[in-house]
């Protein structure tokens, strides 16, 4: 991914991934800036369900300088939780990016096409609400 940045002149934001630190797993994002470097690193804080057995909290929010502004990072199920993008906008943060790997649910009661729909309204209001409370970009 870094070649790519370099070789495309774009910022991006692969990931997120699981990586390894002493005995702890951590689910983790980078932020690549166009000449491949890493500029700004997350650990994802509010873990899913499925993570909580063998993932690590991420330990702060993460916010750094970018060719776009003060960018921040966040993973996935984060979007879900308001309060932990007050420190980032008192940082100064003017652009949130949030790779994700949201999957849906089997259907249940409902077919496939009701549940995913379901799925896409919850991400698009999440999305819509974080940005509006607290006046940002938000990358999703």
């Amino acid at each position: 991914m870094q070649v790519l940045a370099h070789q495309y002149k774009v910022d991006l934001v692969p990931g997120p991934w699981t990586v390894a630190e002493a005995v702890l797993l951590y689910n983790q994002a980078v932020y690549l800036a166009s000449d491949g470097s890493v500029i700004g690193s997350y650990r994802k804080i509010n873990l899913w369900e499925t993570e909580k057995g063998a993932i690590t909290p991420g330990p702060a929010v993460s916010v750094f300088p970018s060719r776009f502004g003060k960018v921040g990072l966040i993973i996935c199920w984060d979007l879900a939780f308001p309060a932990m993008f007050a420190p980032m906008v008192a940082q100064g943060v003017e652009l949130i990016v949030s790779p994700t790997y949201w999957s849906f649910p089997p259907p249940r009661a409902t077919s496939v096409e009701d549940v995913r729909e379901d799925e896409f309204l919850l991400i698009d209001s999440l999305c819509t609400a974080r940005a509006f409370e607290n006046n940002v970009l938000l990358a999703y």
